[in-house]
């Protein structure tokens, strides 16, 4: 059954269809080019669906290449920063360039348009036909004065749409044909045509000049069909185009298939590094953005290239590499922090031409972060260990783009040696220290690990090494996020949001930037102790009272902090957010019983990764993973407070059980002490 069909099934009492996540439809790969033949597995089903693949090389000035399905292979790319048209990939051309549309993916061969270049860095963003996301449709233009109608699939009104023709450069008057650009929010045509209806001025997308009427070549458009061309411009007869139809808000998407999870708007600029907030009502992965009222380019973000989740441009770490690509040009990725990603949506602190001068306008188009619940923990975690090996640049394999992950080396130990580094996706160049409070800064500067963004399986290290142990997040819905705020302003009551879209079962929050040299800490929450208690990660210290969270707990939507220094004063602060997803993780508490217990997670095969500590009195951030093993006897275990070698310390101090894990009394890590409180993390 196609998707429209379900969908209207739905909507008249028959049977659901299932839901579409934006995990379904839209997908950014970062690879490394091999120029040969290797598969992106991004889990889009272009085969069966269809839609359309843009691809860039990140680190040279190249052109970008752009397939789809609707042409088919074989008419082969057009390029967004060129007025070219198509160049076919049929005759010695059929091992080059994009290969094949899978059902899980693409594959590439050798390099042609600098799809595939040996050794070098890209971004592959996919876009699956969809009602209510996107859709990609061909026609053939007609020479008539009052333009051609084409229909579309998309269910609903478009909130973009970007038309080139295909099979020619230039239309019958031997003017070239750009990439022509209807949106929602542009400009309105003050003067529009006879018979016109929802005519606003176009943009060009190969271009960086203002939108204008002469672009204004897409319009009266409805939810099943627009208009394109007028007074005999551009609609060439027998020259095939196509076009790239965006929707706008359809709120058809998610678990309860009540989710936006692409939004077309507009914002007008203040030149100001405080600068605008963009509601969207989702966090974005993926953002394009024009400005229409005078030349500038289309400046593309995703958060696998990085987001920027800082307002600081004095980090001396760099702590915030954010990439932008810009549509309309040839060139290689540029560093920028201007775009800051935010659980409704995007903040905009540039000054730039592009994207902040004063009172300028700009259109955009969002897409939302991953929305799909995980069903498995192999799904949003995993732990590896070193193995003196690298593929493609990564050591430690998630299987899955990896949001935050934790590594040390199990040997090394001592003060001069921080042991467990903390990196994030949102501050890719910095990394915090569970064990430590940190320099001035709030952070470490790294000299050894660094944030590998090459790739969407896994994590860097830069000395290969078989004791180097990492363990990896993904971000997921009700299972973990990051979220970040700033200015701490020594007040009560303060809320923040967060996207976690479930109530944080434990939070961890620390100072990112600290600019009078408190001691912040790392400030824990767990719901079995309430919200006028808290943990410190980086000691082994008992729970203590506090005010941190105003004595009010999370919610699904946000948390509230006190006018305590570790979350609200005179800092930017993270909060990292964990929560329970049925047969995934599970947070909660157990009472020693001084010998063995089992602890019931709700498990079918076991806890992969478990972190135990003590409350009522001090006692280590344990750490246990199947990686180095979980066995009826001796395993190894670590302690996230402290930079002690703990590689070989073995002791019997967990034990297997299906349904989580099995907790065993003994002095060397006194995780079972009788009569003593506990919190745990497990995931499976």
């Amino acid at each position: 059954m196609d998707p429209i069909t379900a969908k209207l099934m739905s909507a008249a009492g028959g049977a659901a269809a299932d839901p579409i996540y934006v995990d379904d439809v839209f997908s950014t790969f970062l690879y490394e080019g091999t120029n040969s033949a290797q598969t992106i597995t991004n889990g889009i089903d272009l085969s069966g669906e269809g839609g359309m693949v843009w691809i860039k090389r990140r680190d040279s000035s190249t052109q970008y290449s752009v397939y789809d399905t609707a042409r088919g292979r074989n008419a082969g790319f057009l390029r967004t920063d060129s007025t070219a048209a198509q160049f076919a990939m049929t005759g010695t051309y059929t091992t080059y360039g994009l290969t094949s549309f899978n059902n899980n993916g693409f594959t590439l061969g050798s390099a042609l348009n600098n799809e595939n270049d040996n050794n070098a860095d890209h971004v592959g963003w996919t876009f699956r036909k969809c009602p209510g996301f996107f859709d990609v449709v061909t026609f053939t233009g007609n020479g008539s004065t009052n333009g051609v109608t084409v229909s579309h699939g998309l269910g609903s009104t478009p909130g973009c749409i970007i038309v080139k023709s295909a099979s020619s450069s230039t239309d019958q008057y031997g003017s070239t044909m750009d990439w022509y650009v209807w949106h929602r929010s542009g400009p309105t045509d003050s003067n529009p045509l006879p018979g016109v209806t929802n005519a606003k001025l176009g943009g060009r997308l190969n271009s960086s000049n203002a939108f204008d009427q002469t672009s204004n070549l897409i319009n009266t458009v409805t939810s099943t069909d627009f208009k394109y061309g007028s007074n005999n411009v551009a609609n060439a007869p027998n020259v095939t185009y196509v076009a790239y139809i965006f929707a706008h808000d359809d709120q058809s998407f998610g678990a309860n298939s009540d989710e936006a999870i692409i939004h077309c708007g507009s914002y007008t600029s203040n030149e100001s590094t405080n600068g605008v907030e963009v509601n969207l009502g989702f966090e974005p992965q993926w953002v394009l953005i024009k400005r229409t009222n005078s030349a500038g380019n289309w400046v593309i973000n995703d958060t696998m290239r990085g987001i920027s989740a800082r307002t600081s441009t004095s980090d001396p770490a760099n702590g915030n590499r954010a990439s932008l690509l810009l549509a309309n040009t040839s060139g290689a990725e540029t560093t920028d922090r201007s775009i800051i990603g935010l659980p409704n949506g995007f903040k905009v602190t540039s000054t730039s031409v592009d994207m902040g001068k004063n009172n300028a306008s700009h259109v955009y188009i969002a897409i939302a972060k991953p929305n799909k619940p995980p069903t498995t923990g192999s799904e949003v975690f995993n732990t590896d260990l070193g193995d003196n090996t690298y593929t493609n640049g990564v050591e430690f394999f998630a299987g899955f783009p990896v949001d935050m992950y934790v590594a040390r080396n199990l040997t090394a130990a001592g003060s001069s040696d921080p042991q467990h580094r903390l990196y994030m996706r949102k501050y890719q160049a910095s990394v915090l220290i569970t064990n430590r409070v940190e320099d001035a800064n709030g952070h470490h500067t790294p000299s050894v690990l660094q944030w590998k963004l090459d790739n969407n399986h896994g994590a860097y290290y830069q000395a290969e090494n078989s004791d180097n142990c990492a363990w990896m997040w993904r971000t997921a819905p009700g299972f973990f996020d990051v979220t970040n705020y700033w200015n701490g302003d020594d007040t009560n009551n303060r809320t923040i949001d967060h996207n976690l879209r479930a109530v944080p079962k434990m939070m961890w929050i620390k100072s990112f930037q600290d600019a009078d040299s408190i001691d912040r800490g790392w400030c824990v929450y767990h719901e079995s102790l309430g919200n006028t208690k808290k943990l410190v990660l980086n000691t082994s210290a008992a729970a203590v009272n506090t005010d941190d969270f105003s004595d009010t707990s999370p919610t699904a939507t946000n948390f509230t902090v006190g006018a305590e220094v570790s979350v609200n004063k005179n800092a930017e602060y993270i909060a990292l957010m964990f929560g329970e997803v049925e047969g995934v993780s599970k947070i909660g508490s157990y009472t020693g019983n001084g010998s063995n217990q089992n602890i019931d997670c709700g498990f079918s095969a076991g806890a992969r990764f478990i972190l135990i500590k003590r409350t009522d009195a001090a006692g280590d951030w344990c750490q246990f993973d199947t990686e180095r093993g979980i066995n009826a006897g001796t395993e190894e275990h670590d302690a996230w407070n402290s930079n002690t070698n703990t590689k070989n310390n073995d002791a019997d101090s967990i034990d297997t059980y299906s349904a989580g894990f099995n907790v065993v009394q003994n002095s060397t890590s006194n995780l079972n002490v009788s009569s003593a409180t506990y919190i745990f993390y497990a995931i499976s």
